[in-house]
């Protein structure tokens, strides 16, 4: 075989180097590019997110959109009319997404409910938007564990805590903390726990104390600042329309019929699998702790309400963790098999059933919010309607009593007539009339 001249070989040589870079370069991409992206590529980062949020922010033509980036990284989002309210300032709505880090779909329902908002979606009107905006101002937190949900885009699909390993819906308030969750968390951590929660106590650990989270303390804040008169948190992992409580299955909040009532109407349009009522009962444990109390007995929220929307089809949480259990024990089950079983226990993995659910609950939120506005403006009208009775009410009763008074005053008027009349008799006309004007201003005091 005739050798190659030194031009051709110089030439193949390069060709072969640019091949091999280039391999390397798609495997350097790859490897760059977040574990969440690589599988299920219609998911958004926490950065994409973000960037979406500041589109609408330029962009909303039903309404206007504020943005406020928090120190503890969360993006708070308030919608409001561009029309001015009759009542002065509107009521608030607050609706909380993505306190637990591994529920990727309920920050991705966040988004598409702001952008639902804004009119920016086709499967709601401008109009209906619209109508919601002129109801509520609606504060929306999309994405409430920004750091906890890096580290799941990153591979670790099971972290439901936050960057400290805190559940940060058992971190509000001390009414109701669970001290030996907390306990037991500590010394697992201590032990060298792994950052993917798994454990009995890991993934719902309530913190060394209540609010030590910043997290918590910015939803706190935020709720305190401006206290809303509808409060909602979402969730995945199961298929349940909630509401108080979740520290017992027997106490009940104000209104409790009321909501009960909304989610009956919430289930039957939108959530036909979907379990309603309070948060303990549904779910069949006990959410010491958890956000909707402290939004129910603290912050004295008319209407509060948990939402988990979505859970893998045929898929019990017991059995999985069961399961986990038994074969973690036995080292039979891999890390990523782990995983992969959360991932899908908790999120939509196929793009369809993923936009459908977006859709779906979005307009849910607005059916919320709609029937939440109606029972507001009918207490508003009985109040007003109970005024006008007490009104008439204290006034009939005051009427015996101004006719007994014109009774006496007839009688008085009467008798001074009588006296003034013998005076006549015996006095001149002036005098008489003088003496019968001064018995009349006795009797009529002006």
């Amino acid at each position: 075989m005739t050798p190659l001249s030194p031009f051709f070989s110089f030439f193949f040589l390069l060709a072969e180097t640019t091949v091999v870079a280039g391999a390397s370069l798609r495997s350097l991409l790859a490897a760059s590019e977040p574990a969440l992206k690589l599988q299920l590529p219609f998911y958004h980062t926490s950065s994409e997110l973000h960037a979406m949020l500041e589109e609408v922010v330029g962009n909303c033509p039903a309404g206007t959109a504020v943005m406020q980036e928090h120190v503890s990284g969360i993006d708070i989002i308030t919608v409001s009319s561009q029309q001015e309210s009759h009542e002065g300032s509107r009521p608030s709505a607050l609706f909380v997404f993505g306190e637990h880090a591994r529920e990727l779909f309920s920050a991705e329902s966040a988004v598409h409910f702001v952008r639902t908002l804004c009119g920016l979606e086709p499967s709601v009107s401008k109009e209906r938007a619209r109508t919601a905006l002129l109801a509520f101002d609606f504060v929306i937190v999309p994405n409430a564990n920004p750091k906890g949900r890096r580290m799941v885009e990153d591979g670790n699909f099971c972290k439901r805590t936050n960057e400290n390993g805190v559940d940060l819906n058992r971190n509000y308030g001390s009414a109701h903390r669970d001290a030996t969750t907390a306990m037991e968390a500590q010394l697992a951590m201590r032990a060298g726990a792994d950052v993917d929660d798994i454990g009995q106590y890991l993934e719902t650990n309530p913190g060394p104390s209540a609010f030590s989270e910043p997290e918590t303390q910015a939803i706190r804040d935020l709720a305190k600042g401006r206290p809303p008169h509808l409060f909602l948190s979402v969730h995945t992992g199961a298929l349940v329309l909630g509401m108080p409580f979740g520290y017992s299955n027997s106490d009940e909040p104000p209104h409790a019929e009321e909501m009960r009532k909304m989610l009956a109407g919430i289930r039957e349009d939108h959530c036909a699998a979907c379990q309603y009522g309070s948060i303990a009962k549904t779910l069949h444990y006990r959410s010491k702790g958890c956000s909707v109390d402290y939004f129910a007995e603290e912050i004295k929220v008319p209407y509060v309400f948990t939402w988990e929307i979505y859970v893998q089809p045929g898929n019990t949480w017991s059995k999985l963790q069961a399961r986990w259990k038994e074969e973690a024990r036995l080292m039979k089950l891999e890390r990523r098999e782990i995983d992969q079983a959360c991932l899908q226990r908790f999120n939509p993995t196929s793009e369809s059933v993923f936009n459908a659910a977006l859709d779906n609950w979005s307009g849910a939120y607005l059916d919320l919010a709609g029937q939440v506005e109606t029972s507001r403006s009918s207490r508003a009208s009985e109040s007003v309607a109970n005024g006008m009775a007490n009104s008439t009410e204290s006034l009939s009763a005051s009427s015996p009593r101004i006719l007994r008074q014109r009774r006496e005053l007839k009688a008085d008027l009467k008798a001074s007539r009588s006296i003034a009349e013998s005076l006549l008799q015996n006095v001149s006309p002036m005098v008489a009339s003088l003496i019968f004007l001064a018995f009349v201003l006795a009797a009529c005091p002006l």
